[in-house]
């Protein structure tokens, strides 16, 4: 990950402050670390924060009152997330949590909003990164109810391997998460990840995915649409 000044000009929003707003944001970042399975912020909490993820793997996660996973979003190296709490100052819908030992560049909303404010052009920005959320939220939704569970799991697949050139596939997601972010359940999950296997499609281990036809996965994620 390449550092805070050379990454600030490359982000939504930040990228469109002037030099000197930038130069002085880089001042003002908090460098937090995380460990394994700490959680960042809780459900209910007002974190108004922008952070942007420096190394690691962290997810995003929202559970029903009955304790059920409902939804999942994570944020790799590089990503950037704009907290609810940051434009609202409201309560979180959902927790924070990090998946491996990670590292973040955060900014309170106190003294990022300012020079945001003062742009114009930064105002638009992230106007449009609000629309994108809003049209990946109604994608999602729209997928739940048209597409069959097993074009979205292997949908999900194929986006996890996309990280990787190599066809091993970390399983750093549990039943419940690929479960939530497909909409079904994670005793379906584990049998349609049997059906893939016997279908030759990919081999499942303790640890990992092996994908052994890429092209077949594809072709039912693509017949699902």
């Amino acid at each position: 990950m390449k550092n805070i000044d050379q990454i600030c000009p490359k982000l939504d929003v930040l990228r469109k402050l002037r030099d000197q707003d930038r130069a002085e944001l880089t001042r003002l970042v908090i460098h937090k670390s995380y460990q394994q399975r700490e959680i960042i912020a809780h459900h209910g909490d007002i974190w108004p924060y922008f952070m942007v993820v420096e190394k690691g793997l962290i997810s995003i996660t929202k559970v029903s009152a009955q304790g059920r996973l409902l939804g999942a979003l994570r944020l790799h190296v590089g990503d950037a997330f704009w907290s609810p709490s940051f434009l609202d100052e409201k309560p979180l819908p959902a927790s924070l949590e990090a998946k491996e030992d990670s590292r973040g560049w955060l900014w309170h909303r106190e003294e990022l909003l300012p020079f945001i404010r003062s742009n114009p052009e930064a105002m638009w920005d992230l106007i449009q990164v609000l629309a994108r959320r809003m049209r990946h939220a109604s994608g999602f939704v729209e997928e739940l109810g048209f597409q069959p569970v097993a074009g979205r799991l292997a949908r999900l697949i194929l986006t996890m391997a996309e990280t990787s050139d190599d066809p091993q596939i970390n399983r750093d997601m549990t039943l419940e998460e690929m479960a939530a972010m497909t909409g079904t359940t994670s005793v379906m999950v584990c049998k349609l990840l049997s059906r893939f296997a016997d279908k030759g499609m990919i081999n499942v281990s303790r640890t990992d995915f092996e994908l052994i036809d890429k092209d077949q996965l594809g072709t039912l994620a693509k017949a699902s649409n």
